[in-house]
């Protein structure tokens, strides 16, 4: 099967993908709710791997809303 990314889309499911897999582990490590976590850009760019510093709680809370996408300083 082939994958095609949408053109029109602002965000990468790929990295999205890679960021639930990022607050699973850091929640099997106990790290706390009000340390910082390392994230990814969720950018459509292939190119872009920006690490975005957020809360694990802060992360935990904005991606229960379907809209929101952790994008780095330059995406905002």
């Amino acid at each position: 099967m082939t994958s095609v990314a949408n053109p029109n889309r602002r965000t990468s499911e790929h990295k999205r993908c890679v960021n639930e897999l990022i607050h699973e582990r850091s929640a099997l490590e106990n790290v706390g709710q009000a340390e910082q976590v390392a994230f990814v850009c969720e950018c459509a760019s292939p190119a872009c791997f920006q690490t975005v510093w957020l809360a694990a709680s802060d992360y935990e809370t904005s991606r229960l809303d379907d809209e929101w996408v952790v994008l780095g300083a330059r995406h905002r």
